[in-house]
């Protein structure tokens, strides 16, 4: 992918084929990846996605005009557009959020309606749809595709079917998010104190989810940092603050007087401040030290620097009642018709 999304969780993957065993392997290479709601009747899978599409992102509403705003008095001509960050971390406390559906993988050639019907009347246009196709179908696919009818189509035919039938459904899951964030993100990328859409900062951001194993990860600030989950929902923190900031932050410790050993660090930018929490966020300086981490220069881009913070009791305390991945999966029905 070459963006980010403002957050990301795992999403459920709607299967419909009409052939049982064929529909049966699918379910077992694919239930420990992402969770599974299957149909052998197209008609009874497209009810259900039209009737449980009801979307669990709230980022239409992260984004909000400040005319909006009680006792606001601008003139309408002088009203913004704003975004409400802490809002995108509120999905990480709902223990439904892996029951949103993100994608449809479904058989071309299936009695009463095809594939293509199927996804011509799928409701929610979010909804990424991929097809599988025999050979005899590839140019009504590639029609399909053309208009927009489908995301993807993926010939049975094709070399290494499983895995890269796996490697579809994760990108279109991420462009499922990627498309929901599209606003928030095109309003923060226009900003000089973070570089989301940074190729080097991508390639950065994903290097520290493959490491730590990442899932799920939700924005928590607008200098680009997120908390990001395993699958037991064990917290990294990505902490990513511009040059200014650090700055910024140096200026307020010593208007705090804050101790020489905290004015040092900042001054030589060796650490970087990371306040969470709303009572952190309003401590004095001279109570940071707790809250400074190593602030490692971003390759090759110029006055941004990030920390990547992992088993820090100050801060994972915070985190409490979170529906982890591995728990839903545990304590979900094995997928079934």
């Amino acid at each position: 992918m070459g963006k980010l999304a403002c957050c990301y969780f795992p999403t459920t993957t709607v299967l419909v084929d009409d052939q049982e065993s064929f529909l049966s392997k699918i379910k077992l290479n694919l239930q420990q990846i992402t969770p599974l709601h299957s149909f052998n009747d197209p008609l009874s899978a497209l009810e259900f996605i039209n009737k449980h599409s009801k979307n669990q992102l709230k980022l239409d509403r992260i984004v909000a005009n400040t005319f909006d705003f009680e006792g606001s008095l601008a003139r309408p001509d002088q009203h913004a557009l704003t975004i409400d960050i802490p809002a995108i971390l509120h999905h990480l406390y709902n223990p439904q959020r892996f029951l949103q559906v993100s994608d449809i993988l479904v058989d071309y050639n299936m009695p009463t309606l095809n594939g293509i019907e199927l996804c011509e009347k799928i409701k929610d246009s979010f909804i990424r749809k991929l097809m599988i196709t025999g050979e005899m179908d590839i140019n009504i696919a590639i029609t399909a595709f053309n208009k927009g009818t489908i995301s993807k189509f993926i010939p049975k035919q094709t070399e290494k079917f499983t895995q890269t039938l796996i490697d579809c459904i994760k990108t279109e899951k991420e462009k499922y998010f990627v498309t929901h964030s599209a606003t928030i993100m095109k309003m923060l990328a226009n900003a000089d104190y973070n570089c989301l859409e940074n190729t080097h900062f991508i390639n950065l951001f994903k290097q520290v989810c493959q490491e730590h194993h990442i899932v799920e990860y939700y924005m928590i600030d607008d200098s680009g940092s997120f908390i990001m989950l395993d699958k037991n929902a064990k917290p990294t923190w990505f902490i990513v603050r511009s040059a200014q900031a650090l700055e910024d932050h140096l200026v307020f410790a010593e208007d705090s007087k804050a101790p020489k050993g905290i004015l040092d660090v900042l001054q030589n930018r060796e650490k970087l401040v990371f306040l969470f929490s709303e009572r952190e966020q309003n401590l004095p300086a001279i109570q940071w030290l707790p809250y400074l981490h190593p602030a490692n220069p971003i390759p090759n881009i110029s006055d941004f620097y990030y920390s990547v913070i992992t088993d820090e009791p100050v801060y994972d305390s915070q985190l409490n009642k979170i529906t982890s991945f591995e728990q839903f999966l545990q304590e979900s029905p094995k997928p079934s018709d």
